[in-house]
C-alpha cells in the first residue's frame, strides 16, 4: 500500500489517465473556442463527451465498491 501523496500524484500523471480526465473536465465551450470548428474537430468533441461517460462509470463503480 502506498500512501506517499507525491508517488500517487506522479504515477497518475505519468502511468494514468490524468490528460484524459484532464480534457475530459474541461467544459466543452472552452475546448470549442481553443480548437477550431470543422467535421474532424467535432468528432473530437463528440468523444471527449464519451470520456467523460466512461470518467462518470468509472466513479459510480468506485463509490459503489467503496
Amino acid at each position: 500500500m502506498v500512501d506517499d501523496g507525491r508517488k500517487i500524484a506522479l504515477n497518475y500523471v505519468l502511468k494514468g489517465r490524468f490528460f484524459l480526465d484532464l480534457l475530459a473536465s474541461l467544459p466543452l465551450e472552452v475546448v470549442a473556442f481553443v480548437v477550431p470548428v470543422n467535421e474532424k474537430n467535432l468528432k473530437f468533441l463528440g468523444m471527449l463527451k464519451l470520456v467523460r461517460l466512461l470518467r462518470l462509470g468509472r466513479m459510480i463503480t468506485y463509490l459503489r465498491t467503496n
